[in-house]
């Protein structure tokens, strides 16, 4: 089975490319699983009533709100609800495998990587790592409240500069041009992602192991810093 996972600021465009991704596995005779780490998230918002489409800003706040309460907890509990989801792609690829469908593996696109415990995931799962970023592009809502969300805090900074953090991940894309733009981009690199087209990437992975797990920790560490100026911030103002 192979794992793709994709980050990048809310907004920029992750989906889209874990769709365009899918349509490009489907071409070369995988089967895509699309799946994200707030999928049972999102499955909790609409039991309660959330709608993403009807009230996006309610949404919103209660998958911030609610997922933070279960991160507080452990900070795993998503990955591992996640992880329910793709035993079970595992589980379907090797019936089909024992069963010789022509078509059994799959490939697993996760779109919305947000936080350095969902990276180490992916590498840890040898996973293929692709930060999106808007490019020279606009992002929406730049000033909205929700985007001070330390889920956002990774992205933005990677995105500002933090060049250290991007060995992290295989392919750094620009989404700044159209839907096609962004086909063209990614089309000759997917063989590679979904192991079609072997590399000596993941050579490079478990080579560099150590300097990958110490940027993780460092990469937390510098989030958590942020997070703890924010709230010694937040006191100085009440």
């Amino acid at each position: 089975m192979q794992l793709i996972i994709i980050a990048g600021q809310a907004g920029v465009g992750k989906t889209t490319l874990a769709h365009i991704i899918a349509a490009e596995v489907f071409g070369l005779g995988l089967v895509p699983k699309l799946l994200s780490f707030a999928g049972p998230l999102k499955a909790m918002a609409d039991e309660k009533g959330y709608s993403k489409d009807d009230n996006p800003k309610e949404y919103r706040k209660f998958c911030q709100s609610y997922g933070a309460a279960k991160r507080a907890v452990n900070d795993n509990y998503w990955i591992e609800e996640l992880n329910k989801d793709i035993k079970k792609a595992s589980e379907e690829e090797a019936k089909a495998m024992a069963s010789s469908n022509k078509y059994w593996e799959r490939c697993v696109i996760i779109d919305d990587c947000r936080y350095p415990n969902e990276v180490e995931y992916g590498l840890n799962n040898k996973g293929t790592l692709i930060f999106l970023s808007s490019g020279n592009r606009k992002i929406v809502d730049p000033k909205e409240r929700w985007r001070n969300h330390h889920s956002e805090d990774m992205a933005k900074l990677i995105d500002n500069g933090a060049k250290e953090f991007r060995k992290l991940f295989n392919c750094l894309i620009k989404n700044q041009g159209t839907i096609e733009n962004l086909r063209e981009k990614v089309h000759s690199f997917v063989p590679l992602w979904c192991g079609v087209i072997p590399t000596d990437n993941q050579e490079y992975k478990d080579e560099h192991v150590d300097d990958l797990t110490r940027c993780i920790t460092e990469l937390i560490d510098l989030l958590l810093l942020g997070k703890l100026d924010e709230e010694e911030d937040d006191e100085e103002e009440t």
